[in-house]
């Protein structure tokens, strides 16, 4: 039995985790598209965040460049997302916006910003460094931009969708379990219309 179908038979009054942690496949039956829905079905039942972790990971020091992979739908975050607002504004942490597209879109990377921005992820912070990124693959992009921030941790949104959106986040998801250097931190948000920023209801950390 795999670990994701573990957790997702676990009782959801016996814990209250405000992080589940998983490490990519390693045996042979586990493949990274079966991990993949796995983590689509714990996030579906609102459940806390996932942080994927490589098992290579050095763990001597919270991540320092944290990239954010955004679109231009605005979301809020969900009340288990809020509470990992603190992991973004440690001293030292640089944040990184970083959105991806199939052609040229500077439109786009100002909105995907404005969506970061008015969720009340960043909250607190100055304005985080912005890059857009032109590729075909949504995956392919965001490894792209691992790669040319030096990023240590990379953030992804995980939204209610349809089934056929939901298809293609776990299809991101499974790629990135497979060829992410990096943790990744997957997040559940609801989508929202757009309006003013969401407010946190305690200040950030120092």
């Amino acid at each position: 039995m795999t670990c994701c179908r573990k957790l997702r038979r676990t009782r959801p009054g016996r814990h209250r985790p405000a992080l589940f942690v998983l490490s990519p496949p390693y045996q042979p039956h586990e493949n990274a598209a079966s991990v993949a829905t796995g983590c689509a079905d714990l996030l579906r039942g609102g459940r806390p965040p996932l942080l994927i972790v490589p098992v290579a990971t050095p763990t001597e020091q919270p991540p320092r460049r944290v990239l954010i992979a955004a679109d231009r739908e605005a979301f809020a975050l969900t009340p288990a997302s809020r509470a990992l607002h603190p992991l973004f504004v440690l001293p030292g942490v640089d944040i990184i916006v970083a959105h991806v597209s199939d052609g040229e879109d500077d439109a786009g990377c100002g909105t995907a910003l404005r969506a970061v921005q008015l969720s009340g992820l960043v909250h607190g912070l100055a304005t985080p460094e912005l890059r857009g990124y032109e590729h075909d693959s949504y995956a392919e992009g965001v490894l792209a931009a691992v790669a040319d921030t030096k990023a240590d941790l990379v953030v992804v949104l995980a939204r209610q969708r349809s089934y056929f959106g939901e298809l293609f986040h776990r299809s991101v998801t499974a790629q990135l379990l497979e060829r992410c250097p990096v943790p990744v931190l997957v997040l559940p948000v609801w989508c929202r219309k757009r309006g003013p920023p969401c407010r946190l209801s305690t200040p950030p950390m120092r």
